[in-house]
């Protein structure tokens, strides 16, 4: 019985996620921007709500709900004078139901759920925002990389894929993801003239 125990506890262990708060709060505050950096973002509300919907495996649930407390407490359940509504929900759950939401914050999980979610956002015409930079490979849209300050990673063949087009300001501030490499906008600016209105 001990030792099913203790094989229990190295498990969740081994496949629970550090979630580090200070990023939380972080993309506490460029999660819900991103959206409004798409020049269709109007057409991606639901009842006219900004609907943003983050999505956990079970063990980062109180991360979800840390990260759901926190832009509320920034928004104050508008941005913009777009009213927000916050949904919580696990990947399996999503998966199962099709959820739809304006934009998909994406926690820590499984190449076969990231990759699910992301074909879920596309078929909703929606961003994804992922916790971690290496979601990216998986067609997840924006992440952060955090250095000496904060940067939005953006993957360009997803902003392809999907036919969003971005403003100027964002692209201009972010590093671009595109096919695995991590690239300056400014040094590769004709290569994406066409995400520049």
């Amino acid at each position: 019985m001990k030792s099913l125990l203790i094989f229990s506890l190295l498990s969740f262990t081994l496949y629970a996620s550090e979630i580090n708060t200070s990023l939380l709060k972080v993309h506490a505050t460029l999660f819900p921007k991103t959206v409004l950096m798409d020049y269709n973002f109007k057409k991606k509300l639901y009842n006219n709500k900004l609907v943003l919907a983050l999505i956990y495996e079970e063990h980062d649930k109180a991360s979800a709900l840390l990260l759901k407390k926190k832009i509320e407490a920034k928004y104050q359940h508008n941005i913009y004078d777009i009213s927000l509504k916050i949904i919580l929900s696990s990947y399996k759950k999503s998966i199962k139901t099709g959820l739809k939401a304006s934009s998909y914050y994406l926690f820590p999980s499984s190449k076969k759920h990231i990759k699910s979610l992301v074909t879920l956002a596309t078929q909703n015409s929606s961003m994804t925002f992922t916790y971690r930079n290496e979601d990216l490979q998986y067609g997840a849209m924006i992440s952060t990389e955090i250095s000496t300050r904060v940067k939005p990673v953006i993957n360009i063949d997803a902003l392809k894929r999907d036919a969003i087009s971005l403003r100027p300001i964002l692209l201009k501030i972010s590093e671009i993801y595109y096919q695995g490499n991590s690239i300056n906008i400014l040094e590769y600016n004709d290569k994406f003239k066409l995400y520049y209105v």
